[in-house]
């Protein structure tokens, strides 16, 4: 007998009073719904099926997908609430595409000074925008894992002809060159590619 998508999830979940321990996680039909889950998004981007658009309220468990910003993310935990995608680490970006079927577009982020990276930031397709009449600061932070090898951020001095951008390093982290990290006109880029270990080689016009 077949049974709704819908149905399998409600018979499945985890029923009231049971402690959400890793016993409960990882019983047989409860991996068997966060697999089954996980596959029917992945077939639904493919499809272009809509995905679910993230909520500011909405409680998600572990490997649920939502879309944001034209993006589709993964949840890294369960109990994800409030955190916003683009924003946390407790979400993982996904770029799930059929080969021919679009055209990958920039993600465009203006920021100002005082700015951290998150993330989000380092998926080798954001251009973060400094815009800026005094002197600003940029820090750049560790990523959350080694998963982050190999991708990179591009930042650019859009305003501020006086003014100057410096690119620091955060907590743990290092920058190389480590002497070259102020960009002073407008129009001056520096693109990130991180490492790993904290450790980010930097590229492009420094001073």
């Amino acid at each position: 007998m077949f049974v709704t998508l819908k149905e399998f999830f409600d018979n499945f979940r985890i029923r009231n009073g049971d402690k959400p321990n890793e016993t409960v996680f990882n019983r047989p039909l409860f991996r068997l719904k966060r697999e089954i889950r996980e596959l029917k998004s992945v077939l639904d981007i493919l499809t272009g099926v809509p995905i679910e658009t993230w909520s500011t309220v909405k409680f998600y468990e572990r490997d649920e997908y939502v879309s944001y910003n034209g993006r589709f993310y993964r949840s890294a935990i369960d109990g994800n609430v409030g955190n916003r995608p683009d924003q946390s680490d407790k979400w993982v970006h996904e770029q799930i595409s059929v080969s021919g079927s679009s055209i990958p577009k920039f993600r465009i982020k203006n920021v100002s000074s005082g700015y951290s990276t998150v993330n989000a930031d380092f998926d080798g397709r954001t251009l973060l925008r400094v815009k800026s009449s005094n002197n600003a600061n940029i820090t750049v932070t560790k990523p959350a894992s080694e998963d982050f090898v190999g991708l990179t951020l591009t930042i650019r001095k859009v305003s501020g002809d006086s003014s100057s951008l410096t690119i620091k390093a955060g907590t743990n982290v290092t920058i190389s060159p480590n002497d070259l990290t102020t960009l002073r006109r407008i129009g001056s880029a520096v693109t990130l590619l991180y490492i790993g270990n904290g450790v980010y080689d930097a590229f492009g016009e420094l001073s």
